[in-house]
């Protein structure tokens, strides 16, 4: 199964295999390109819709899953599908992430960072607590944000003051619709500089126009900057 996933080379493949446990419909099995997962929610549903939509779609409204986290039950009604998860095992663990390394990646000072931590039910993922709610807009905040809802602030603030305006006035007529990222080079956790290329999409006045550039920022006192085009 784990090569076949592989050579599908999907997110997710699923395998609907007999059940162990009678109690339950059937076993299935979730495996990315490269391991098995206990449990994943997505495939869990996109198995229930194929399954119910065999025989005309005069399947059972309701299916109970073994899956490695236990029997999931997904109930099928019309176009709507959820899932039930009687006792997950809740997986956690001893080890903590880095603290120094998320906040790097968040471009936030390192004491803003309480607490950190493995958790999950199938796959583990990273939880942060940070000191104060406002640090999470601060960290997931772009610059493309800050255009769209005319934050000169934040956009001076995060500006390289090598080439930092005096002031910036924002056309409140121009309305920023949609950003595409086309690539980036560098700019990961352990790099001091990176380049992004996008499109960004926009209205003015009934016309719509787009702002195609590639951007260079630096990394300074732990935070991302701009830097300016690349020519």
């Amino acid at each position: 199964m784990q090569r076949l996933a592989r050579e599908f080379n999907f997110s997710e493949t699923t395998f609907v295999l007999p059940p162990a446990d009678l109690s339950c419909t059937c076993r299935v099995r979730i495996f990315t390109p490269r391991q098995e997962l206990l449990f994943a929610g997505h495939p869990t549903l996109g198995t229930a819709a194929v399954l119910a939509r065999r025989n005309g779609g005069q399947a059972a409204p309701q299916f109970v899953f073994e899956e490695g986290i236990g029997p999931v039950t997904v109930a099928v009604d019309g176009p709507d599908i959820s899932l039930h998860l009687r006792s997950p095992r809740y997986l956690t663990g001893d080890e903590a992430p880095p603290a120094a390394a998320i906040a790097k990646a968040l471009t936030l000072p390192e004491d803003a960072i309480t607490e950190s931590w493995y958790a999950g039910v199938g796959l583990r993922f990273c939880f942060v607590r940070v000191a104060d709610r406002d640090l999470v807009d601060r960290a997931v905040r772009s610059r493309y944000s800050a255009f769209a809802v005319g934050d000169a602030g934040y956009l001076l603030r995060t500006w390289h003051p090598s080439g930092r305006p005096r002031t910036l006035s924002l056309d409140p007529a121009l309305r920023w619709t949609r950003l595409a990222i086309l690539e980036t080079r560098d700019g990961g956790l352990f790099d001091a500089t990176g380049t992004v290329q996008f499109r960004a999409m926009y209205v003015r006045q009934g016309q719509r126009g787009v702002l195609a550039e590639t951007s260079r920022f630096v990394r300074q006192d732990r935070h991302w900057t701009y830097l300016g085009a690349i020519d």
